[in-house]
């Protein structure tokens, strides 16, 4: 896609290009400001403009740059825009009669962007404002099969949730608050680690006092989903103590394979593997 840019005056001054994805969610953009308008503003203007619009048209998750390393500007352009140095890429291209390295940059969604719902759930990644309700459901008799305890006090846990901020900011690990979409009520959490690998770990606990609800499956469902299209995970690993049936029952209903067993201090374990789930139920909103 291709859009000029075109001033008050009516006079162009260049253009930018994005070439979107849909299946990976991902868009790659381009700019090419004419000399005499340059330093003006006209790219980072049109930049600023277009990336929330490919957002809300395409549910692009993630934004991509491809530069030459001798652009400087368009360098220092990207930068302040939250893109992110990701690789540098030698002999990438030929430019007028030379051979060109070039900078591959990124900008993924910000956690504050991310919001999965459904009819019933909105799910957010976890900030602070999550952490009274998260620590008032977490219980001993919760935790019969999670791998962890119960932290001792509410300072051990706010060591804890502190800790999974800047994984979430960097999109590797999530940790989703799950909350009634009509009430706002705290139901649970859900997880997604090594989101970077080709198959990213599923979690999920809901609150005692709302088992039974089919809440737990359609979260993770939606995770998975969200998952499968935003961030282009191939499949899931979820493991799982061997004698709690109740979420056992979510892998399978995913399609989940059970591909291992373990021992751990707690509780023999079971390890299912998630096909990638495409099927979009309920809404996203990014």
């Amino acid at each position: 896609m291709n859009w000029a840019l075109i001033g008050l005056d009516g006079k162009a001054h260049g253009y930018v290009q994005a070439t979107v994805n849909l299946t990976s969610k991902e868009a790659w953009i381009a700019y090419f400001v004419f000399s005499a308008s340059r330093q003006q503003g006209y790219a980072s203007e049109a930049l600023r403009r277009l990336l929330p619009a490919l957002r809300d048209a395409y549910g692009i998750a993630k934004f991509n740059a491809e530069i030459d390393t001798r652009n400087v500007a368009s360098i220092r352009l990207v930068e302040s825009l939250g893109f992110v140095f990701t690789r540098h890429v030698k002999n990438a291209d030929e430019f007028k009669g030379s051979i060109s390295d070039e900078y591959h940059y990124s900008l993924p969604l910000s956690p504050g962007e991310i919001h999965i719902e459904s009819d019933r759930l909105s799910i957010k990644p976890f900030s602070a404002s999550d952490a009274d309700a998260t620590f008032s459901c977490i219980t001993l008799s919760l935790t019969r099969f999670m791998a962890w305890e119960p932290p001792p006090d509410r300072e051990s846990f706010d060591r804890i949730w502190q800790a999974w901020l800047p994984a979430i900011a960097e999109g590797t690990d999530f940790v989703f608050a799950v909350r009634q979409r009509d009430s706002g009520v705290f139901l649970g959490l859900a997880g997604l680690h090594q989101v970077k690998d080709a198959s990213a770990e599923l979690g999920i606990w809901i609150r005692e006092d709302r088992h039974r609800e089919g809440l737990g499956r359609e979260a993770v469902g939606l995770v998975a989903r969200w998952a499968s299209g935003e961030q282009n995970i191939e499949r899931f690993t979820y493991p799982v103590a061997e004698e709690n049936y109740p979420s056992r029952r979510i892998a399978e209903s995913l399609g989940g394979v059970v591909v291992e067993q373990r021992e751990t201090p707690k509780y023999k374990s079971v390890i299912y593997q998630i096909p990638r789930q495409l099927q979009r139920e309920g809404k996203k909103r990014a």
